[in-house]
C-alpha cells in the first residue's frame, strides 16, 4: 500500500493566501508475476479555488512490461468515479464524473527515474 499527503497554508501580508489539503491511497494486488490489480482513492479539499471536496476513487488492472532486480517499467488503466462539491456564488454544487486513468511508472536501480503521469478523460 502506498499512501502520500499535502498540506498547504500559507499568508501574503499577513492575509491567508492558500489553504489547501490532499490525500492519495493506492494499493496493488498481484495475479501474477507480471499482472496485477489496483484500488486507490484520491481527496482533495481547496478553500481558494472554492473545492468543498473532491473524492476520486478507482480501480483497475496493471502490467508489469520490464520486471529485473534492478528495472522495473509497469502500466495500468482503469475506471473510477469523481465527486466534488463546490461553492459558488450560488451556492455549492456537487457533480460526479466518470473517469478513465491511465499511468506508468520507470524506476531503475533503486532511483525513480520517471513518475507516474495520469491522464483522465471526464465524462458528465
Amino acid at each position: 500500500m502506498k499512501s502520500d499527503a499535502l498540506f498547504l497554508r500559507g499568508k501574503t501580508e499577513g492575509v491567508l493566501s492558500a489553504n489547501r489539503f490532499g490525500w492519495n491511497v493506492r494499493d496493488e494486488y498481484s495475479l501474477t508475476s507480471r499482472t496485477f490489480v489496483f484500488g486507490q482513492n484520491a481527496f482533495l479539499k481547496d478553500e481558494f479555488k472554492q473545492i468543498d471536496y473532491l473524492w476520486a476513487p478507482a480501480g483497475g488492472i496493471g502490467y508489469r512490461l520490464v520486471k529485473t532486480p534492478t528495472t522495473t517499467f509497469n502500466v495500468d488503466g482503469g475506471l473510477g468515479a469523481k465527486i466534488e462539491k463546490d461553492e459558488t456564488d450560488t451556492g455549492p454544487v456537487t457533480r460526479t464524473d466518470t473517469v478513465v486513468a491511465f499511468s506508468d511508472k520507470f524506476a531503475t536501480h533503486d532511483v525513480l527515474l520517471v513518475c507516474r503521469e495520469r491522464v483522465s478523460l471526464e465524462t458528465r
